[in-house]
C-alpha cells in the first residue's frame, strides 16, 4: 500500500524547457516496453495535433513521470502518461491525473478522457483511478507484434 508521504513528496507541475530530455527519457524507456504488446500500424491515422499541455512529476528535483493532454469539447483528453519504472506504484500517475483534474476544473470541463490497450494491462491501472470504460474497440491505430488485432479501452472520469 502506498504511504501518503511518498506522494506528498511529489511536486506535479507544467514541463520546463530544462526537463524535456528527462521527460523525453521516460517516454523513451515506457514506449519500448510497450512495442513487447503492441505497435502502431504503418498505416494509421495520426492526430496531427500537439498537445495542449505537458506536465511533469517530479520527486527530489528529478523527473520522474509525464503526461500530455489535449483539449476537447467538453472534457480533457489525457494521452502519454509515463511513470519511470523505478517509481511505479508509489501514486506519481495519481498525482499526473489530479494535476490533469485540477486544469480541467479550473477550464471548467466536466471529465478526463483516455484511451488504453487493454492488453497492457493499464485497463486495471485507470479502473483503479475512477475511470469507467466507455468503450472497446479494435484499436484502429495499433496491432500486436505479430500483427493481429489489439483492443482500444476509451475510458473517462467524470470531475466532481
Amino acid at each position: 500500500m502506498r504511504k501518503e508521504s511518498e506522494m506528498a513528496e511529489l511536486v506535479v507541475r507544467e514541463v520546463h524547457e530544462g526537463e524535456e530530455a528527462a521527460r523525453r527519457e521516460i517516454v523513451v524507456a515506457v514506449t519500448r516496453e510497450l512495442r513487447g504488446t503492441y505497435r502502431p500500424r504503418e498505416n494509421r491515422v495520426l492526430c496531427g495535433r500537439a498537445p495542449s499541455g505537458v506536465l511533469v512529476a517530479l520527486k527530489e528535483n528529478a523527473v520522474v513521470g509525464t503526461a500530455e493532454y489535449l483539449w476537447q469539447d467538453h472534457h480533457i483528453y489525457v494521452q502519454g502518461v509515463a511513470v519511470h519504472p523505478e517509481y511505479r506504484v508509489r501514486g506519481v500517475c495519481r498525482a499526473l491525473l489530479r494535476g490533469v483534474e485540477e486544469i480541467a476544473k479550473a477550464e471548467r470541463f466536466r471529465a478526463l478522457a483516455l484511451s488504453a490497450v487493454e492488453e497492457t494491462g493499464n485497463v486495471e491501472i485507470f479502473k483503479n483511478l475512477g475511470f469507467k470504460v466507455v468503450s472497446r474497440t479494435i484499436a484502429p491505430n495499433h496491432v500486436s507484434p505479430s500483427g493481429g488485432s489489439v483492443t482500444q479501452v476509451d475510458m473517462e472520469r467524470k470531475i466532481a
